[in-house]
């Protein structure tokens, strides 16, 4: 592969490769976030005035703080906390954004809109789509084309891990309608309260630019991907060679003339679009879950630090700490769902990573055979002081090329499968 095609190649790839880690921010940042929040519920019922209330109402006061020391977490398959360890109206009375509620209806789990339809033209076309860039990848398995294919892994897989996201959000759709519903109620009380509805606008609005810049990035990084795919075919066409695809496959017809090759090409610029925007809307809708999550945290601490001396005195601290009881048991149960819909979407998520980071220090491993090659040359025919220069190079190459995970273990398909 010359210099100027493996450029191409990076610049394809770079913002793949950046777009799915900072997915995989985004899921421990919205981890973490929860984690802290859930924590401030105790510290908020130990620093009002506990003290003076008698004991009856003190044992409330004690259950809040007791179950406020758990977090709420987001776990990756139930056996992994979503935080940055890990990592080292509907207009503006929700947090889930219009551009998202779109997203969510193009692909039938938006409640009260068709869902039929959307869900056959996804796994209709997926499905064909997958089909036909398996029989690539097998076509093109050959370990020297690897670095060729590395692309053609990179988008298959994602392809493969939004439809599985799909799969799981139809499979738990009562899930998410309970999800909604409880958003809704929430901000209905939060309207009878001047503080609470300011508390929630702030979440709004802070729900709606993430969702809007996760989705823009997302759909540039697409664009950007498509753009430099047209222009290496453009560069590198000639009258008789294959040309190439968007999304690399093996139709089962000729797609080398024109204008069926513009067909298939703009065919799958707008599908790559589609489902580019379909796996923002998935990530900029637990960011604005989590981030609704966190205002009604607010609101809970809030109730807790309103409790005055007054109140005490007479009946009313009773009432409030009920009611903060049962808010606190909603919280909970919200957290639940979460961690119900988005657990194995994040197990996916991370899966699909670890496995293209691993593909890549596995190349970079094979970097070794230089040496081999070096090796089975006519270096014996040449002059000595020529192949002491080969042997320089036989040398250098025993030692391989690793990417490590912070400098503690090689990333490799070999640690991969330790791992699984």
């Amino acid at each position: 592969m010359d210099t100027d095609e493996a450029s191409a190649i990076l610049g394809k790839t770079v913002p793949y490769y950046v777009i799915i880690n900072i997915e995989a921010f985004i899921l421990c940042y919205i981890g973490e976030y929860l984690s802290s929040k859930s924590l401030t519920i105790a510290v908020a019922a130990y620093n009002f005035q506990w003290y003076e209330l008698n004991s009856k109402e003190n044992r409330y006061i004690l259950l809040l703080i007791l179950r406020g020391q758990k977090k709420l977490t987001i776990t990756v398959g139930k056996f992994l906390d979503l935080s940055l360890e890990s990592f080292a109206n509907k207009m503006l009375t929700s947090t889930i954004g219009p551009a998202v509620q779109l997203g969510l209806r193009c692909v039938g789990v938006w409640p009260n809109s068709m869902m039929i339809f959307p869900r056959i033209f996804w796994i209709v076309t997926v499905s064909f789509i997958q089909t036909f860039q398996f029989r690539y990848l097998l076509a093109h398995s050959g370990f020297m084309e690897l670095m060729r294919i590395m692309d053609s892994v990179s988008l298959t897989l994602a392809y493969t891990i939004t439809i599985l996201k799909l799969f799981a959000f139809w499979i738990n759709y009562n899930i998410f309608h309970d999800i909604l519903e409880m958003m809704e109620n929430d901000w209905e009380k939060s309207t009878k309260i001047e503080c609470d509805h300011s508390t929630m606008t702030s979440k709004i609005i802070l729900a709606h630019r993430y969702s809007n810049l996760i989705i823009s990035v997302y759909c540039i990084s697409a664009f950007f991907y498509a753009t430099g795919t047209f222009v290496i075919g453009d560069n590198n066409y000639d009258d008789g060679e294959e040309r190439e695809l968007l999304l690399k496959m093996i139709l089962p017809f000729n797609s080398n003339k024109s204008p069926i090759y513009e067909i298939v090409i703009v065919t799958q610029f707008f599908h790559q679009l589609l489902t580019t925007a379909v796996a923002a809307v998935l990530s900029s809708l637990i960011v604005a879950l989590i981030l609704h999550l966190g205002g009604q945290v607010d609101i809970l601490c809030e109730m807790l630090l309103r409790i005055s001396g007054k109140d005490i005195e007479g009946n009313l601290s009773l009432a409030i700490l009920k009611n903060a009881i049962a808010k606190h048991q909603r919280i909970i149960l919200f957290s639940d769902n979460i961690e119900s819909l988005f657990t194995y979407f994040s197990l996916m998520q991370f899966m699909s990573n670890i496995l293209i980071i691993c593909c890549l220090g596995f190349m970079i491993v094979t970097g070794k055979l230089i040496g081999d090659v070096a090796y089975e040359s006519l270096w014996y025919d040449l002059k000595p002081n020529e192949s002491r220069l080969l042997l320089l190079i036989i040398l250098r190459s025993q030692k391989k090329l690793t990417i490590t995970a912070g400098k503690i273990m090689e990333l490799s398909l070999e640690r991969f499968t330790g791992m699984v």
